[in-house]
């Protein structure tokens, strides 16, 4: 198994088992290659011809957050698929320290070109990244609600869905979410400032109709969970943070109201 890049090593804050998952991308997707003649991107505005030599001339593991930002607002034409998927551990190891290489934002870096490459993928692959992408989800939930980051947790759903990933991985944390401030805060906004997600599947960024109803579904079982319940009942009834509690209390309110109702058969 690859060792974390330098990057990575150098951020004591990242749990194992995260630093781990993308040890195992590496390794998983150690035989892509890039796109022949790749990357395949525009280089006469988007980016500069240096930067994807670079990026040709490098280990994913050595290119630069620079250059690899550089490649994905500029990815085009029939190589980016491939393109996307040789770089695909450096990006998501970037994503994993906060960092969101698109400016248009995290859940953009897939939606227009991977979609077609994940059926092409093998088991191992696919696994690593279900593996992965539950890791960065449990990460986002059970690290301080202090640390800065360049995306909210719901751009880890979309980025997952408009890249055509298996988006159960994520979910499967939502509905299991730790008993955290961070958890508080995402469900909270969940059921608070995220009703088009759950209410009627609009909202998510390049998605399919498909996979915006399956996410609707699980979406709803989440906020009506006795889970999310008790997580918000304790939110609401905790010292402190008088704004987190009363956001708590009113979602709770409503995760209540849910969870009464008939659920589909």
């Amino acid at each position: 198994m690859n060792e974390p890049s330098p990057d990575l090593q150098a951020n004591p804050s990242l749990p194992k088992p995260l630093e781990s998952s993308i040890a195992e991308l590496y390794s998983a997707f150690r035989n892509r290659k890039l796109s022949k003649g790749g990357p395949d991107a525009c280089t006469q505005c988007c980016a500069s011809p240096e930067a994807m030599e670079r990026i040709a001339g490098s280990a994913p593991q050595q290119i630069s957050f620079n250059d690899l930002s550089e490649y994905h607002c500029a990815a085009k034409g029939e190589g980016a698929a491939v393109d996307l998927t040789f770089l695909l551990p450096r990006t998501l190891e970037f994503v994993a320290t906060g960092s969101d290489l698109k400016s248009a934002g995290l859940f953009s870096l897939f939606a227009r070109y991977f979609p077609p490459m994940w059926e092409l993928l093998d088991d191992r692959e696919r696994d690593a990244l279900r593996v992965y992408f539950r890791e960065l989800m449990l990460w986002r939930l059970t690290a301080d609600p202090s640390i800065t980051w360049d995306y909210d947790p719901f751009e880890i759903l979309e980025m997952t869905a408009s890249g055509g990933f298996d988006v159960d991985p994520v979910l499967d944390v939502l509905s299991d979410p730790p008993d955290t401030l961070s958890a508080v805060d995402t469900i909270t906004d969940l059921v608070l400032d995220h009703v088009d997600f759950w209410r009627d599947g609009r909202g998510f960024y390049e998605v399919s109709d498909r996979c915006s109803r399956h996410m609707l579904r699980r979406l709803r079982d989440v906020i009506a969970s006795s889970k999310t319940i008790g997580l918000l009942s304790r939110a609401a009834l905790a010292d402190g943070d008088v704004g987190r509690a009363e956001r708590a209390s009113l979602a709770h309110q409503i995760a209540e109201h849910e969870a009464r109702k008939p659920r589909p058969g």
